[in-house]
């Protein structure tokens, strides 16, 4: 579903409710710096605290990597997408 419904945001919730704080969330938002920015303030709190968030086309991406450098996080790569034109790779970040 879309990361930015609230339907979406509450379901995801329960789950965290039901077996505590995620280790490791992956995020396939709309990519642009305003959306990976509301995805990290809507879901983060519910990653325990040095869990991993992922984001979804982040190495390819300006809009996800100035979202997290707004953010003052540090993003790290899994796969630059300048080795390939197929690929947009994934960024992650610890949650502190």
């Amino acid at each position: 579903g879309d990361s930015h419904s609230p339907e979406v945001a509450a379901r995801v919730g329960e789950v965290a409710k039901k077996i505590g704080p995620f280790d490791f969330l992956f995020i396939d938002g709309d990519h642009t710096e305003e959306g990976a920015s509301a995805d990290y303030f809507i879901y983060s709190p519910l990653v325990r605290s040095g869990g991993i968030i992922a984001f979804h086309d982040a190495a390819g991406n300006e809009g996800v990597k100035a979202a997290i450098r707004a953010l003052g996080l540090n993003l790290n790569l899994i796969h630059n997408a300048a080795e390939t034109r197929h690929c947009m790779g994934i960024g992650w970040m610890r949650v502190l």
